[in-house]
């Protein structure tokens, strides 16, 4: 293969005058009479400013190569298309304009022709003919960017081939896209060279959104249709940025699929979950409402109290879902951090639905709000059966012999086990669900009442 005569590329070294750039290297290869190369005049320096600031079509050594590839474009002169290609190596950075080779750079702007079409991210990659370094072009829709998303993008490209960051230049125009070029600097012969569609993966990942994310989860987590394109239209902007940076997308789409469920306005929506960082002593709790103003702490706290659970963190933030008239209205997320001192014996998942409806029971009155809720947790009782053994317990301090309802809710709460007894005899002694005879019944409620006695022993 024919040699290339005419070699223009860059020097490893910095100019010391003029200004403060890695130097242009021009080589013009000699050539023997057998028409191999057999020398090399090497020219270095730097470019002058107009070679930067003329038009491509009029700078020497590249217009040319551009009028090439126009031509071999193949867009009918005149057409949109043609615009567009001469707009792309117009404003195609001019070193790469200078060293980039007419193969390259006609593949070069075709894709950059597509990707005005439909914005994505996408990376040009250019290797130096030295091995010195490597030149990126990254290519992005330009809402993506970011000054975070740049620099995380210029480390992975070093990290990947092993070198580091000589220099990069952003670029913005009235286009869809933004551009930055990387110049990423080598050890010759001895670095990676990792596969560019990996790393235009990679950065594909880096410049998704939160609301990327928020959508491709609602898609997942979201079965009905209808419901999904509310989720997503009231709820697209919704989010406040401190509530992105504590939660993701997932999370987020829980949150949305509790607040949907709310049925009026004073509804207090209730969620208690598990993070792979909590302890076994922890877990949340999330509470959801609708309204302009926080749900105070006051009436929150003495109902976990009387579980037993201590609440360590509250976080609390403000919703935005535009409703169907296209106007936004605010709904309260409050995150609570518990810890119960016992939970270690307890399993989550047996007592988490009990737990969110006995919240429930107590937050709408249906419920009071006493120390004999504490068998819910420790038990996993509806909170029907733990309003049981509180009804039990009035009816026996009419007596007078009891001691004061502390005392017994204290007893019930150290001794579920007993406790769960006494329910069973009252279940064997009065649930019309099992069908035995009386005789069988009262031969039941002796062998429970029995392991009570024994139990209390």
């Amino acid at each position: 293969e024919q040699a290339e005569p005419l070699i223009v590329a860059k020097a490893n070294l910095r100019s010391r005058v003029h200004r403060r750039g890695y130097m242009d290297y021009v080589g013009v290869r000699r050539y023997g009479p057998d028409g191999k190369p057999s020398g090399e005049v090497r020219f270095v320096g730097l470019f002058t400013a107009e070679a930067y600031d003329e038009p491509a079509h009029d700078t020497p050594m590249i217009r040319r190569k551009v009028a090439r590839v126009l031509a071999r474009a193949g867009a009918a002169a005149g057409s949109h298309n043609a615009v567009r290609l001469a707009n792309i190596l117009e404003t195609y950075p001019r070193d790469e304009l200078f060293q980039i080779s007419e193969d390259d750079l006609l593949a070069a702007a075709l894709d950059i022709l597509h990707l005005s079409d439909r914005p994505r991210v996408k990376l040009l990659l250019r290797h130096d003919p030295f091995d010195r370094f490597v030149s990126i072009l990254l290519y992005l829709p330009r809402d993506r960017y970011s000054q975070r998303l740049r620099e995380r993008a210029g480390e992975m490209f070093a990290k990947a081939f092993g070198g580091r960051i000589s220099a990069f230049y952003p670029s913005f125009s009235d286009a869809p896209l933004a551009r930055v070029h990387y110049i990423i600097g080598l050890t010759p012969g001895r670095h990676p060279r990792p596969d560019p569609a990996a790393l235009e993966a990679a950065v594909s990942v880096l410049a998704r959104t939160w609301e990327d994310d928020f959508e491709d989860a609602a898609r997942r987590l979201v079965d009905d249709p209808a419901a999904l394109a509310r989720v997503l239209a009231d709820f697209a902007e919704g989010f406040p940025p401190g509530y992105k940076d504590r939660y993701g997308a997932e999370e987020a789409v829980r949150d949305v699929v509790a607040i949907e469920a709310l049925s009026h306005p004073d509804e207090v929506g209730v969620r208690a979950y598990r993070t792979g960082d909590d302890t076994p002593l922890q877990f949340r709790l999330k509470l959801y409402r609708r309204g302009v103003t926080p749900i105070p702490l006051a009436e929150v706290l003495p109902i976990l109290d009387n579980m037993g659970l201590r609440a360590l963190v509250e976080e609390g933030y403000p919703l935005r879902p535009r409703g169907a008239a296209g106007d936004a209205a605010d709904v309260w997320v409050h995150e609570f951090l518990l810890e119960d001192h016992r939970g270690e014996r307890l399993v989550f998942a047996e007592v988490r639905e009990p737990f969110e409806a006995a919240f429930r029971a107590v937050w709408t009155g249906a419920a009071e709000n006493d120390l004999f809720n504490r068998l819910v947790l420790e038990l996993g009782l509806p909170w029907r059966e733990a309003a049981l053994v509180r009804a039990l317990a009035r009816y026996r301090q009419q007596s007078g012999l009891d001691p004061s309802q502390a005392v017994v809710e204290a007893a019930v709460a150290e001794h579920p086990g007993v406790t769960r007894l006494i329910l069973d005899l009252f279940k064997v002694r009065f649930d019309p669900a099992i069908a035995v005879s009386l005789d069988q019944r009262r031969e039941r409620a002796a062998a429970v009442q029995a392991e009570i006695e024994q139990a209390l022993q």
